[in-house]
């Protein structure tokens, strides 16, 4: 279950009950999140949880392999899913857009920079040859890229991986999306320039009153940046909180897992012992269907962890779900009910 916020505006984004299958594995499994205006959520898990498959579901993109087997995306009231293509084409980069992971996989490398953003823009807007160079030069700007006048007409190659994944931003807010995807948007770049991203993703959100989803691994790098977090693990939804409240007062077990491997927000007492901790044990492999996808790798795990798989319930408030009954506050069992 999405948290509730009673008397807010209806979400921007509203996944319930997602599943999505790989031929006869799921990836993704039953998992719910809303996202509204002006908000950033991040998704946040280790690599293979199906951060980046449930991404693509929101823009129906998924690999030929991939299907979403169950549950509903609905945005701005509009059924993803339901949608026929046409107007579904409509919709990518114009008001949904994605930052993929890696720019210079993203980027056509024969193509100016100028010419993918042009291009971009013209298929979502009827707009002249010169509008639109004048436009990329604007979000060159927006995305300050220096000299922009004179990069505009360079090739993705001669670019650093920052200024790469800058332009790859620009083409994303080329038409102002309401929503904008940032999938591991920072890889692969070293810290400073990863702070100069998420700043200008942050501002852009601001500035264009959009709703991000941004999907990482790192719960350190989203502490500065996210209003909301979703916890993921095997494709399932283990822990939802305010960021303020998740770093504060952790509960799933995983979830405490994931600060305590953070150099960000471990205790400087791992540092004295000389090594960050690691979560013992394999990430739960996608055949598996009975009990708690983490209760093999959870020292406080109970027979009841695996032979019973728990829901995301209430944890004390309203704001903080939990999948895990151990851990839960004493009221838990009352809040799920």
């Amino acid at each position: 279950m999405p948290l509730e916020f009673p008397g807010r505006e209806d979400p921007l984004l509203d996944v319930r009950d997602l599943f999505i299958s790989f031929g006869d594995n799921a990836a993704v499994r039953g998992l719910d999140f809303t996202i509204r205006r002006g908000e950033t959520l991040a998704l946040v898990g280790e690599s293979g949880c199906g951060k980046s498959a449930t991404a693509l579901s929101l823009l129906r993109l998924l690999p030929p392999a991939g299907r979403v087997a169950g549950g509903s995306i609905r945005f701005e009231d509009r059924d993803i899913l339901r949608l026929p293509e046409n107007e579904m084409r409509r919709l990518r980069g114009g008001a949904i857009s994605m930052v993929f992971q890696e720019p210079m996989t993203s980027l056509n490398p024969v193509l100016p920079i100028g010419r993918q953003i042009t291009e971009a823009i013209r298929s979502h807007e009827r707009v002249s040859a010169r509008a639109a160079r004048a436009r990329a030069i604007e979000l060159l700007n927006l995305v300050r890229i220096p000299g922009a006048h004179r990069r505009i007409d360079d090739y993705p190659h001669t670019l650093s991986g920052g200024m790469r994944q800058r332009v790859m931003i620009a083409m994303a807010v080329a038409c102002r999306p309401r929503l904008l995807i940032a999938d591991e948007p920072t890889t692969a770049l070293d810290v400073t320039i990863q702070a100069q991203v998420l700043e200008l993703l942050d501002r852009l959100r601001q500035d264009l009153s959009m709703g991000l989803l941004l999907i990482t691994h790192d719960l350190g790098l989203v502490a500065d940046w996210a209003d909301r977090v979703v916890v993921m693990y095997a494709g399932r939804k283990c822990e939802e909180a305010p960021v303020e409240t998740l770093l504060r007062a952790p509960l799933h077990p995983y979830t405490r897992g994931l600060m305590a491997c953070s150099p960000k927000l471990a205790s400087d007492l791992h540092f004295r012992q000389g090594r960050l901790p690691e979560i013992g044990g394999s990430v739960a492999s996608a055949a598996d269907v009975a009990g708690c996808l983490f209760a093999p790798r959870c020292a406080s795990a109970r027979d009841a962890c695996h032979a019973v798989r728990p829901d995301a319930k209430p944890a004390g408030s309203r704001d903080h779900l939990l999948a895990c009954p151990v851990h839960a506050p004493a009221d838990y069992a009352i809040a799920c009910c």
